[in-house]
């Protein structure tokens, strides 16, 4: 009977697996709670800490039901507390089936040798225990693949700093929540949230202060959304909400008890307020399109910021006319030390222009010296020929380099700089080129920064480092636009 039951939830899960380890983990949750008829929390387990994937109420267990998960991780075994009322199950990495008929099966499985947990089933019952064992162990594997997919992901897509997604992800899902939108025929809502004079606060108390706000600001947003939004890091101080779901009228009222709770937290105490800036807009009243929509609520922001800051302004055709925040790159940081070294640095460069040698060998000393702040591991200029009509790239040729993996070059990064004249500080997450020797893609800290001359991008100097290393920060990215900028002069 036991097997039947199986069988058919196996049956049942597998037509409905989704490319997404969230979507497939979201299913599986709720295809437990309405068979169990409880609440049903799924999360993973990294060793000595749990995280919870997918809670149907959006946030934490309390504290005192933690001691049960990590009970049950670091036994493997399941944990049933009949006081509390709780069941929780590991979720461990097996043995392919093929070890079954091996002789030294026996072996691979003592003790964690082999197998580990990577994640947990968490239900608020205790009861038809041993049923419900055999309805997970007959899900096992695919959750347990699902977890660590998700948590692969998860690493490679989330902000350190403050735990929200990458701009290059969030850029994905903005994709994904606008194409739900349009299937579902629902609101979907963008905000675009900016900290008023957080450079002001970066230079009064210290960059580590800042890192500390940006953090926590990141923290009570994602701590007052609903499961259905998501939060991206959209630059320096700067993040964009994604409510699913959600009109107009939502999204004013969720952006504005955002800035209200964000200026009521006392962030730095009696030291200051922190506050923040929102602008929004709104498929499919603002637009059909995710740049469109990016597009305007970066205007009504920036209307925000213009009517006195600590504002919430929704996209409207009066703002039609509003410029976006400007977004430079920023070469000081307020460290005398570390600033006097750039100066010196730029200086030296200058004079390297002026000397009396071929453009190569100048621009192969220059890259040398500018490595000594970037700390790069590969450094190169790339000359830009254009053709005769507006915009069209010629040619891209490589005319200095330092470092020895070609690979680190993303031609598409480099295309995308000519197009907008503007340096580019991120992740490069495409380039799968680049691996290290257990097969792991080695991704790479990237700045490209443009060498303008009378209105035209003739070069690009192209810095990477391996992000295992250290993130390239946008001083680094405003000291290698300065060092763009002198190269410049030596392109005839």
């Amino acid at each position: 009977m036991a097997s039947t039951k199986t069988n058919c939830l196996m049956e049942d899960i597998a037509p409905k697996t989704s490319p997404s380890p969230l979507d497939n983990i979201i299913m599986v949750a709720e295809k437990l709670a309405h068979l169990t008829c409880s609440p049903c929390f799924i999360g993973t387990w990294d060793g000595s800490t749990a995280n919870i994937v997918y809670h149907p109420q959006k946030g934490d267990l309390p504290n005192n039901h933690m001691p049960a998960i990590q009970q049950a991780c670091t036994t493997q075994k399941p944990v049933v507390d009949k006081d509390m009322g709780i069941t929780c199950i590991p979720i461990t990495n097996k043995p392919p089936d093929f070890f079954v008929e091996m002789e030294d099966a026996a072996e691979l499985r003592k003790g964690d040798t082999y197998s580990s947990t990577s994640g947990f089933v968490y239900l608020t019952t205790t009861q038809n225990f041993d049923g419900l064992l055999a309805q997970i162990e007959s899900i096992n594997n695919f959750l347990a693949s699902c977890l660590q997919f998700y948590s692969e992901f998860k690493m490679a897509s989330t902000d350190k700093l403050t735990g929200a997604l990458t701009r290059k992800f969030m850029d994905v899902a903005l994709e994904e929540c606008l194409k739900r939108a349009k299937a579902n025929n629902k609101g979907f809502s963008i905000i675009m949230l900016d900290l008023d004079y957080f450079k002001h606060i970066n230079d009064t108390y210290g960059h580590l202060v800042g890192d500390d706000v940006l953090r926590d600001v990141a923290k009570i947003i994602q701590n007052n959304l609903g499961i259905a939004h998501t939060l991206g890091r959209y630059g320096g101080e700067e993040f964009i909400i994604a409510l699913e779901g959600a009109g107009t009228e939502k999204a004013a009222e969720t952006a504005d008890f955002l800035r209200t709770t964000l200026s009521n937290s006392k962030i730095l105490g009696d030291k200051r307020d922190v506050t923040a800036s929102l602008g929004i807009a709104a498929f499919p009243g603002h637009g059909n399109t995710v740049k469109e929509l990016v597009d305007k609520a970066d205007k009504a922001l920036y209307a925000a910021k213009a009517a006195g800051r600590n504002k919430t302004i929704i996209w409207q055709e009066g703002l039609e006319g509003a410029k976006s925040k400007k977004r430079d790159r920023e070469l000081f940081t307020g460290d005398i030390a570390k600033d006097a070294l750039k100066m010196r640095s730029l200086y030296k460069i200058i004079g390297i222009t002026t000397q009396n040698l071929t453009v190569q060998q100048r621009l192969a000393m220059c890259l040398d010296e500018a490595r000594n702040i970037l700390d790069a591991s590969d450094l190169e200029f790339f000359a830009v020929e254009h053709n005769g009509e507006e915009g069209g790239v010629f040619n891209i040729n490589s005319l200095a380099r330092l470092g020895r993996n070609q690979d680190r070059f993303n031609d598409e990064i480099i295309q995308e700089v000519i197009k907008t004249q503007h340096t580019a500080c991120l992740v490069d997450w495409d380039n799968k080129k680049i691996r290290t020797n257990d097969g792991i893609y080695d991704w790479q800290s990237i700045i490209a920064a443009p060498a303008m001359e009378n209105g035209r991008v003739k070069g690009v100097l192209y810095a990477a480092i391996p992000i295992k290393v250290k993130e390239f920060t946008d001083y680094e990215s405003g000291f290698a636009s300065g060092v763009a900028a002198i190269i410049s002069t030596m392109m005839g």
